[in-house]
């Protein structure tokens, strides 16, 4: 596994990939209403933060407002999984065009 990185963005925002920064109950509620995990139990969803690269989108004040984890053997192959973002933040981020959806709030953060 790699070591734990960590970048300030616009407005404030870190961008971590501890596991640590990861706040389950947030990505929990999140998932369980997804179509793709939707009634997926907490204890799946931590064995998944667990064993992934995660990437936590977290406010200045440290609410997590977004997450996306890779499953990845750290060589030739990485998949993305289950990337969002709250949706006020699609909105409240002004420097978006409002039809940019919940993934690409994600790229832009990751890639400015």
């Amino acid at each position: 596994k790699q070591g734990v990185v960590e970048w300030r963005r616009a407005a404030g925002y870190l961008i971590s990939s501890d596991p640590k920064a990861v706040q389950l109950d947030e990505v929990h509620g999140f998932l369980t209403r997804s179509y793709w995990a939707e009634g997926i139990s907490r204890e799946m969803v931590a064995r998944g933060v667990q064993n992934s690269l995660n990437f936590s989108v977290l406010e200045p004040c440290g609410r997590q407002v977004g997450y996306c984890r890779v499953v990845t053997d750290y060589a030739t192959f990485a998949y993305l999984a289950d990337v969002y973002v709250r949706e006020e933040e699609t909105v409240s981020y002004t420097h978006l065009r409002a039809h940019e959806t919940p993934e690409h709030l994600v790229c832009r953060l990751l890639l400015e």
